[in-house]
């Protein structure tokens, strides 16, 4: 009998069948199978109903139909146990019927019904969850598709930043167009000065911008993520694993946009003719729309966005005056040449730590190297792409030699000097018949008995007068010339005498 009668319906068909009804009519009637029309009619005549006219209770009816049903036995029921066990481990309806083929011809859809049927899913209960005003913000990401940029001349694939307080569901929206590090922490922190307030929790997705390793026990938190946790203080409480509903309510909020948002604006578009959107308009739209959404009454509630967040604001945090500073941090492995490469530069560290992994903290103007938590190296972040910053105290003790064996390591040692030093040390390595080796590791040596801010303004005074050669700073430096000014740099006396054939200052430019 099908598992949807109750035992109203089966009295009523033995009703229509101690009446003389056909199965044909107590189908059309009733909506019955003609199965369980023949199941409820052999049943009927197995307890005499028919013959005497008489139904009985719904008790009775109850009773005996499932003492009838224990009686009753499926062929599957000798492997019941293994059955059991089964599912219990979690093959699949394949699986089984394989494992059952070998026993007993059926197919797999009797299988499947027959597994269903013992041992159904339980329902599970679901707990409510309460929630508490100023608590928790959702954050997520979500894709919506392409617009075109006019400033780029070129389509561009675009998504929706979502920060949603989970008690008022007030949402700050923005548009991205990647989903980096900074875009992250930058929304962030444009959410916290749109709500005027911070949450005591943030609780964001699984992604590398936020959590480098996902695990249900200790998550490792990125620490540039970390760092603007402490400068805003709120929490961390990642999504476990596999665990989207853990912030269902920032799911639903991306799908909302998804399904709602964007057909409308994309239409709206196509109307001014534009197939694909453009990302200008794109803001007000989004912004326009967040704030029509927030008028509507919330299910279960009975309040609007605006009620509710008016109540959950004087429960957040105050924004902190000064912006977080942004701060990005990565691992790299110290090279043989006692260098690491961070944001396509390279800065070098002591060269013990050859081999090691080191962390590395970038800002906007410092570059910061930490071995087991401990600060190992630090410089000033290169100007320019692929430069090398290096500290010739981090080398090995033949260092400082090494470089004065070749041409591009002279120019190094030159270039720590001055650009002035620099530029004597390459015209002479450029001189023709001669490497100038030794002329220009000569020149480099006058920094120790001299000093290297005196070596440079000889250098300079060198150049000036065109005389980029070892002899001549070495003659400037013993006779202290090098702070002399420079002919361009000699003012003109009063009292300078005038000759009777000299000319006039004037008298070439006429």
């Amino acid at each position: 009998m099908a598992k949807s009668k109750t035992m109203s319906e089966i009295l009523e068909i033995m009703r229509r069948l101690i009446k003389g009804q056909s199965l044909r009519a107590i189908q059309k009637e009733t909506g019955s199978h003609r199965v369980t029309i023949r199941k409820v009619r052999k049943f009927a005549q197995h307890n005499g109903w028919l013959d005497t006219g008489k139904l009985p209770s719904e008790i009775v009816l109850y009773e005996l139909w499932n003492g009838l049903k224990e009686d009753w036995k499926h062929p599957l029921d000798t492997w019941l146990d293994d059955f059991e066990r089964w599912t219990k481990d979690g093959l699949t309806y394949v699986v089984m019927h394989q494992l059952i083929a070998k026993k007993y011809q059926c197919d797999e859809s009797t299988v499947r019904r027959y597994v269903k049927k013992r041992f159904p899913d339980k329902p599970k209960p679901v707990i409510t969850r309460t929630l508490i005003p100023g608590e928790i913000m959702d954050v997520d990401f979500g894709e919506l598709g392409k617009v075109y940029d006019p400033c780029k001349k070129g389509s561009r694939k675009v998504w929706v930043f979502s920060a949603r307080l989970r008690y008022s569901r007030k949402v700050y929206r923005e548009e991205c167009y990647n989903q980096k590090a900074h875009t992250f922490f930058e929304a962030h922190i444009r959410a916290f000065e749109y709500f005027g307030g911070v949450p005591e929790k943030v609780v964001p997705d699984n992604l590398k911008a936020a959590v480098i390793r996902a695990s249900l026990e200790d998550p490792l938190i990125n620490k540039s993520y970390l760092s603007l946790a402490l400068h805003y203080g709120f929490l961390i409480s990642p999504t476990l694993p596999y665990h989207p509903h853990h912030k269902g309510g920032v799911e639903n909020d991306i799908r909302y946009i998804k399904r709602n948002f964007w057909p409308l604006f994309k239409e709206a578009e196509r109307n001014r003719g534009h197939e694909l959107p453009f990302a200008d308009r794109l803001p007000s739209a989004l912004s326009q729309w967040s704030s029509e959404v927030e008028k509507r009454i919330v299910k279960g509630t009975g309040r609007t966005v605006i009620e509710m967040f008016d109540e959950e604001l004087p429960k957040l945090q105050e924004v902190p005056l000064d912006r977080w500073e942004q701060v990005s941090w990565s691992q790299c492995k110290v090279e043989q040449s006692w260098r690491i490469q961070s944001d396509k530069s390279f800065y070098s560290v002591p060269y013990a730590y050859i081999g090691k992994v080191v962390e590395v903290m970038n800002t906007d103007k410092i570059v910061r190297i930490f071995y087991n938590n401990s600060e190992i190296a630090s410089h000033i972040k290169a100007d320019r792409a692929w430069s090398n910053c290096i500290k010739e105290d981090h080398g090995p003790p033949n260092y400082a030699k090494y470089l004065q064996t070749t041409q591009a390591g002279l120019i190094q040692l030159a270039e720590k000097i001055g650009q002035s030093t620099k530029e004597v040390v390459k015209a002479i390595l450029e001189r023709k018949g001669s490497d100038g080796l030794k002329a220009a590791r000569a020149l480099l040596g006058l920094k120790e008995k001299f000093s290297q801010s005196r070596l440079e303004a000889a250098c300079k005074r060198a150049l000036f007068y065109k005389t980029p050669e070892y002899m001549s700073i070495k003659a400037i430096l013993q006779g202290g010339l090098e702070s002399l000014p420079l002919a361009d740099e000699i003012a003109p006396t009063q009292n300078q005498a005038i000759y009777r054939f000299a000319r006039s200052n004037n008298y070439f430019n006429n």
